[in-house]
């Protein structure tokens, strides 16, 4: 329901009950609840202290698929600081547990992440190779159609722009029945649009986007008003162009996520 504030004090409940009583294996699992929840919030230091006590008990007494969750927050958090080393730690340690357990879905997504940090590294060769690999071992099309997202846009900055037209072009069909996968689509295509300085295309499929869906996710917002305003200053209109970057970088210093910040300013 969006009540966040309720669900933290239920979950802060349950764990201090569960400490009251000695139960570790109901403290791991208030912690890797309120490790989601404030990751899902972009309390990324909460987020790493809860998600790092709960896998110290989760690892050591063979929990596989919590230990992939709170490693998953781990590396996430710690991106999403700039953190990048401890990032890779994390998603690497994951990848470990995934190729041992031969569990495809899992190793498909310790792929995705650490491609995710290398992209925000900006080595990209090295996130194009970890994020193909997440495509191989994809199997439902929700997955398929991110793993095609994230293939195209380092195409994209890579200057191979055919190939990341034609990676993307698989992601249409899916992207009808995913309303996230299809602004995410849109907010690629507006980039590449601004990537070829074709301005009036990237400035309307910006336009588009920002009218459509992306009023649930604020990163989707940043992004698309950061290229909406870059459009518009390459076409002259400096007014309009400088508010919409201006929103950008509003937008996301909410989200305590350095590289989308590095992006707006």
């Amino acid at each position: 329901k969006g009540d966040f504030s309720g669900a933290e004090k239920y979950y802060q409940d349950a764990l201090a009950l569960a400490r009251r009583n000695s139960s570790p294996r109901l403290a791991a699992l208030g912690l890797l609840s309120l490790a989601g929840l404030h990751d899902q919030l972009k309390r990324s230091e909460d987020a790493t202290r809860e998600a790092r006590e709960a896998l110290a008990y989760y690892q050591p007494n063979g929990f596989a698929q919590e230990s992939f969750q709170c490693l998953t927050l781990l590396g996430r958090s710690e991106r999403d600081r700039g953190h990048y080393a401890a990032a890779l730690d994390s998603f690497q340690r994951f990848l470990t547990m995934a190729e041992k357990s031969q569990d495809r879905f899992q190793m498909a997504l310790a792929h995705e992440s650490l491609g995710g940090v290398r992209f925000a590294q900006e080595q990209y060769p090295e996130a194009l190779e970890q994020f193909q690999k997440n495509l191989e071992l994809s199997s439902d099309a929700e997955h398929v159609g991110y793993a095609g997202l994230e293939c195209g846009n380092t195409l994209r900055l890579l200057g191979r722009y055919a190939e990341a037209r034609t990676m993307l072009e698989p992601v249409d069909p899916i992207a009808e029945k995913f309303p996230l996968v299809r602004l995410n689509l849109m907010r690629s295509r507006a980039e590449m649009a601004l990537s070829r300085n074709l301005y009036s295309e990237a400035a309307a499929i910006s336009r588009r986007a920002l009218a459509s869906d992306a009023s649930q996710n604020p990163l989707a917002i940043a992004d698309l008003k950061r290229i909406l305003g870059l459009a518009l200053l390459a076409s002259g209109n400096r007014k309009e162009g400088l508010r919409n970057c201006q929103e950008s970088l509003a937008t996301v210093a909410k989200l305590n996520d350095a590289a989308a910040t590095l992006r707006s300013r």
